[in-house]
């Protein structure tokens, strides 16, 4: 029934789709970050880790009572328009509940590279950003597509800021699962679950497979 009927699997693809896109955002912001906190430790770059880190000390529900009272009406952040009952508020609180494990990953995988790449490469006549794209971002992959995965296993599943947040046209698979089990729809409840179950399996074995030397 998952797969025959769109109005069923349309939750699943909405799970994978803001998930892919609280990934991608995420990662935008804290790849440069990381770079700029782990080359130079002034207050300015504290301060940036700081605001990163600081959803990790926050409950979920706070995160989306916030994003509820900001969102509600129409603000410049949103280009003049509300977001709320819109698709696109689950992927921001995604985001922001991402941020702290994203750059966390990150920063590991920065402090691990060999800073003399950086200076050969600039020593060579790259420049900065052709040496953070052709350089750093590839020493970095594998911390990079770990804490990605990572991050796209917790919200997948996500259901507090979700239960708050969904509307119409953003309904993830935890609401759905919770949905068809109050509406006694017991095996379409359970098969949700098994493929969240499914997609979760696969990722970690990605990252287990990407790390095996210090899981062996």
């Amino acid at each position: 029934m998952i797969f025959e009927k769109s109005r069923v699997l349309k939750p699943m693809l909405n799970s994978l789709k803001m998930s892919l896109m609280a990934v991608i955002a995420g990662l935008i912001i804290t790849v440069p970050v990381a770079y700029v906190v782990t080359k130079n430790n002034n207050i300015h770059n504290r301060l940036a880790k700081f605001i990163i880190m600081l959803p990790w000390s926050m409950p979920a529900s706070a995160i989306a009572v916030n994003l509820i009272n900001t969102f509600n009406q129409k603000s410049i952040f949103a280009f003049n328009t509300t977001l709320i009952g819109g698709f696109y508020i689950l992927p921001i609180a995604y985001t922001i509940y991402a941020l702290p494990l994203l750059f966390s990953s990150n920063e590991v995988a920065m402090k691990s590279i060999n800073l003399g790449l950086e200076e050969s490469s600039r020593s060579l006549g790259a420049g900065k950003l052709k040496t953070f794209y052709n350089v750093i971002i590839p020493n970095m992959m594998p911390g990079i597509i770990s804490g990605a995965i990572l991050v796209f296993i917790r919200t997948i599943g996500e259901y507090t800021m979700s239960a708050l947040l969904y509307g119409v046209y953003n309904r993830p698979i935890s609401i759905s699962i919770i949905t068809n089990m109050q509406e006694f729809k017991i095996g379409i409840s359970m098969a949700y679950g098994v493929l969240v179950i499914a997609i979760c399996y696969v990722a970690l074995g990605i990252i287990f497979k990407l790390d095996k030397k210090r899981f062996i």
